[in-house]
């Protein structure tokens, strides 16, 4: 399976004096451990986590990260479609949920404290129905849920005295 995007679905925590964040939040993408891609979900100063609010920030990958040995052929016969889209995240296991995992990271002492987070994902498909001549991979229309984390009050701060500057999630 080839994932194309894949989003965080982030609800902020409602609190009268914090919750809300203005520092930079970054996510890693993790297969089995292994690092893939930092993604940027806050720059700082925006209004996407701030208190009470509910975001979708996604990312389409612009690159592949194969999961072991490339399906590309080099040189060879052309195949259509590819026996590989151009970008994604590949996953070959049926039980890729579990290899996934995610670092959240704040660059800042303006802490936040998110409620809940959703992992949702677009993969590829290699045809699209009632298509009489397929060329190419697309990535469907529709999200799936990957995994839905109820944080438990985690709170996420670069001083120490308010907050962790890390959390994991492992799907």
């Amino acid at each position: 399976m080839f994932i194309g995007t894949i989003g965080f679905g982030i609800l902020t925590a409602f609190h009268p004096f914090w919750s809300g964040t203005d520092s930079r939040v970054l996510v890693e993408i993790l297969r089995d451990g292994q690092f893939i891609k930092r993604l940027r979900l806050e720059g700082g100063n925006t209004e996407r986590l701030d208190r009470g609010e509910y975001n979708l920030l996604t990312y389409t990958f612009h690159e592949m990260f194969w999961d072991g040995a490339s399906l590309n052929p080099e040189g060879g016969v052309a195949v259509i479609p590819p026996p590989a889209p151009q970008y994604g995240l590949e996953l070959r296991s049926s039980n890729f949920e579990n290899r996934l995992s995610f670092r959240f990271i704040i660059e800042g002492d303006d802490m936040w404290r998110p409620e809940e987070i959703e992992i949702v994902y677009k993969k590829y498909r290699d045809t699209i129905e009632g298509a009489i001549d397929p060329t190419g991979w697309y990535i469907e229309d529709e999200w799936s849920s990957l995994r839905i984390f109820s944080t438990d009050g985690i709170v996420l701060s670069s001083d120490s005295r308010e907050g962790t500057s890390t959390f994991f999630l492992s799907a």
